[in-house]
């Protein structure tokens, strides 16, 4: 048995093209709002009734003509004509789905669903229902692209924490190693956890999408400012940071700011003054400079600061630390790229 493709959906009728007189089903099919249809055992239409024929713009009496092949989009015609073909070739039930050009001109998509007819144990085609699904499709998809949205969030959730908890745990160990005493772990631990509090801050309003380069900087150093004669300057282009670089520069301006105030600058009425530039790379380029405060000199032993800021900038922002004991102040420069990718957002 061939299907024939297009062959008009299907018409109830004496044989002749006409609708059947008003018997119960007649009457029922025609005015159902459902959209119902017959064929023949060769696929051939031979009924629509009144909303399929609405929905199709087909006059009373050119079903026999209509071709419902031409309303379906072309790159639905093998989800559509397979199950259908099948279900002729077995005279057995079928579903399938497409998108159809409705009368109007709207896609909308129809979900058939199709039953055998017998006579006298003789197969004399199919009987079925189109149903506009077109809207519960439209739902499902938001509802799909929310819950991937739900799903990607959590996992991006996940993997914050554990980044927040591996960076809170490393502090912990650091400060442990270099802490004289338990009230000075808590202290000095407390004070970072805090600097890392507070970029976290500006991250969550950004969705943790990105935080400014300025802002993180005056966030830490709001602590340190207006008292007394300090000053601070800060200069640069508008640079973004993504979440990972924005929080490690954090702990890093924490850790120079702390030494600022112990024996720098911010020990005494003094000024700092922070430049950036971007080179290519793109990487950051920032120069701390300390003046005004007591006489500074190299150490004789890196300190703890000096060792967490090296190593944030090596192994999560691919940069360097060059730290220079002038007497009049601390002038290091720092070299960073702005986010893991390597692009300045």
């Amino acid at each position: 048995m061939t299907v024939a493709k297009g062959s008009a959906l299907l018409r109830l009728s004496n044989g002749r093209g006409a609708v059947l007189p008003n018997d119960s089903f007649a009457s029922v099919a025609e005015d159902a709002p459902a959209l119902i249809w017959r064929g023949d055992a060769d696929g051939r239409c031979v009924y629509l009734n009144r909303a399929q024929r609405a929905f199709w713009g087909v006059a009373d009496d050119a079903v026999g003509t209509f071709t419902w092949g031409s309303t379906l989009l072309p790159e639905d015609a093998d989800q559509v004509y397979g199950p259908f073909g099948e279900g002729m070739a077995r005279q057995a039930p079928f579903r399938c789905e497409g998108r159809y050009r409705r009368a109007d001109g709207e896609v909308r998509i129809l979900e058939t669903v199709a039953q055998p007819r017998f006579e006298n144990g003789r197969f004399v085609g199919m009987v079925g229902v189109n149903t506009d699904v077109t809207d519960q499709r439209a739902a499902q998809a938001l509802l799909e692209a929310s819950e991937a949205r739900q799903r990607l969030m959590v996992n991006e959730m996940s993997h914050r924490v554990k980044n927040i908890l591996a960076t809170v745990l490393s502090i912990a160990s650091m400060t442990g190693r270099s802490a004289a005493s338990l009230e000075a772990f808590n202290e000095t631990f407390s004070a970072r956890i805090v600097a890392l509090a507070k970029t976290h801050d500006l991250l969550t309003g950004r969705g943790w999408a990105f935080a400014d380069l300025r802002e993180v900087l005056e966030t830490e150093l709001r602590p340190y400012g207006g008292m007394g004669g300090r000053r601070l300057t800060l200069s640069g282009e508008p640079i973004r940071l993504d979440a990972s670089a924005a929080v490690n520069l954090a702990l890093i301006v924490h850790e120079l700011a702390t030494n600022a105030a112990k024996y720098g600058a911010y020990a005494a009425d003094g000024a700092l003054e922070i430049g950036w530039t971007v080179e290519p790379g793109p990487r950051v380029v920032l120069d701390w400079v300390e003046t005004g405060g007591p006489p500074v000199a190299a150490p004789a032993r890196t300190g703890f600061g000096s060792r967490l800021i090296e190593s944030l900038l090596k192994a999560d922002l691919a940069g360097d630390f060059t730290p220079d004991y002038r007497l009049t102040g601390l002038v290091a420069r720092l070299r960073f790229r702005p986010s893991q990718s390597g692009v300045t957002l």
